[in-house]
């Protein structure tokens, strides 16, 4: 029985003409010594498509280099900074960065109201009309997000009422914040409004000055509440001189250019040409930011875009560039001499 990994590549290589694929031999043998040094991840030499002609293997960050670098570089100790979500909007608030406004703070002892610092019964919880977002403190990649709104003392988690009591139970033994709705700028609606479609900006520090390498725009798709790609939504590179889309958007789960979207599948958007509203703003705040947390060598940046500009949704330690890769081709140069610069500065 073929695996079904070797029965997709195949059929991926046939769906394009010869004179634009390597010869079957050549692709045999690269898949092989791809298979052997990334530890089995065919899909990552099927995701950058080095089966085409002028693709070379060796211009791609491996897996084993890029951790090699994270765990020499970005030193685990320091990834609580940026992991929990209550202590990460505190230094940026003590800062001056725009960032969500916190209502609540949810835990085990009870319902604590941000702006007064003290905690509040359920009843007076109730008392709050607020529209908004659950989030687990300590929780990544689009997961462990809920809806919630407390609307003439009743209270909805994602758009189905709930008690308070009940709703406490379901957040169980995490600790939750609840923050407000963000407002999205007009033109970023105009590609999906049923979520805040973030851009993932990563900034690279080499000593005294902080890079920004490269980004991409997640978008929701089919009404989702969250971007991110990890829960099923779509991802499109755009040029980093000026912040317009390209005109390719993928999913997460399948970054082949044969499964590519030119439009979003429910708003029918074109994405190609389409202009980011603040992106140079946006830029110059996350080079800003990654001065305040200057322990880590790069650092993903979430970025809302709303009415009055850019706003700080997250800070994430960074574990691949495979997206910024699929996009945008081999990293391994220029990685590597960043990298290379750090060392170096900091000796």
């Amino acid at each position: 029985m073929i695996p079904k990994k070797i029965q997709n590549a195949v059929a991926r290589i046939r769906s394009i003409p010869n004179s634009a694929h390597k010869p079957y031999l050549i692709i045999f043998l690269e898949i092989l010594v791809w298979v052997v040094s990334n530890r089995g991840q065919l899909n990552y030499y099927l995701d950058y498509e080095l089966f085409l002609k002028g693709r070379q293997p060796s211009d791609y960050v491996k897996s084993s280099l890029f951790k090699r670098i994270e765990k020499e570089l970005n030193s685990p100790e320091y990834f609580p900074i940026l992991e929990d979500k209550y202590y990460f909007y505190k230094a940026l608030e003590g800062n001056g960065f725009r960032s969500p406004n916190n209502l609540f703070l949810i835990d085990q002892t009870g319902i604590q109201k941000m702006e007064s610092n003290r905690y509040i019964s359920s009843d007076e919880f109730m008392q709050h009309n607020f529209d908004g977002f659950c989030k687990a403190v300590n929780g990544f990649g689009g997961r462990m997000i809920f809806q919630v709104e407390v609307k003439e003392k009743r209270l909805f988690l994602n758009k189905k009422e709930i008690s308070v009591s009940d709703f406490l139970h379901y957040l169980g033994k995490q600790r939750y914040l609840i923050q407000d709705r963000i407002l999205q700028h007009d033109d970023m609606k105009i590609l999906n409004p049923s979520c805040i479609n973030t851009l993932r900006l990563l900034t690279i520090r080499t000593g005294r000055t902080f890079h920004y390498y490269q980004g991409y725009l997640r978008m929701g798709i089919n009404d989702s509440y969250v971007d991110n790609s990890l829960s099923g939504n779509i991802i499109v590179g755009f040029h980093r001189d000026n912040g317009v889309l390209m005109e390719y958007a993928n999913t997460h789960e399948n970054f082949s250019s044969q499964t590519s979207m030119g439009k979003h599948p429910q708003t029918k958007t074109v994405f190609k040409e389409y202009q980011i509203p603040y992106y140079k703003e946006s830029i110059e705040m996350v080079k800003s930011l990654h001065q305040l947390f200057q322990q880590f060598f790069m650092i993903g940046w979430d970025i809302g875009i709303t009415p009055d500009g850019p706003i700080v949704i997250e800070g994430n330690n960074i574990t691949t560039l495979h997206a910024y890769q699929v996009l945008y081709g081999g990293m391994k140069t220029s990685f590597e001499d960043l990298a290379t610069e750090y060392r170096k500065n900091l000796s």
